[in-house]
């Protein structure tokens, strides 16, 4: 990864943080979620390399807040679908060659993952309202019988989502 990759990427996460621009994106509540998922759902369409490309950019652009379209270019957006999509490939070129070596983790590395994916989990739950809680139980399937408060809802949204890792 290039230094302007790298750089691009913390532009980003700044941004995120700062502004607050991951609550005008839907998906999933932070910005690379929603590159990241847009670039899914672009895999999935069948069109070319070219065209996904601008199915991501596209997607994105119409989230972006007016005022940060200035920053945001499509330009930029596609550097940083380009560079999100890179680090899903090494991702995915990893864990194959992992798989395909016989690499198995530990107990504690289960573990651990575990343990992060649950954290990740909770402080993408913690910013929801309650709808958009009942909503995301609604998703994984979960029956909430009559839950109404916050606390209540992330509670049994955690406890469903750990019995099934």
């Amino acid at each position: 990864m290039d230094f302007l990759s790298v750089l691009e990427i913390i532009v980003v996460a700044i941004c995120a943080i700062t502004y607050g621009f991951m609550l005008f994106f839907k998906v999933r509540g932070n910005v690379l979620g929603a590159v990241s998922e847009l670039i899914a759902l672009a895999e999935a369409s069948g069109l070319t390399g070219a065209e996904k490309m601008s199915q991501v950019v596209n997607g994105l652009y119409v989230k972006i807040p007016a005022p940060l379209k200035k920053i945001f270019t499509p330009e930029r957006l596609q550097s940083i679908a380009q560079t999100v999509f890179d680090w899903m490939r090494k991702y995915a070129d990893e864990y194959k060659a992992n798989s395909e070596a016989g690499v198995v983790k530990t107990p504690e590395e289960v573990k651990t993952d575990v343990a992060v994916a649950a954290a990740d989990l909770a402080i993408e739950l913690l910013k929801l309202t309650v709808p958009e809680l009942k909503k995301k139980a609604e998703e994984y399937g979960i029956e909430l019988d009559g839950l109404t408060r916050k606390d209540e809802i992330l509670r049994a949204i955690m406890e469903a989502v750990l019995k099934k890792a």
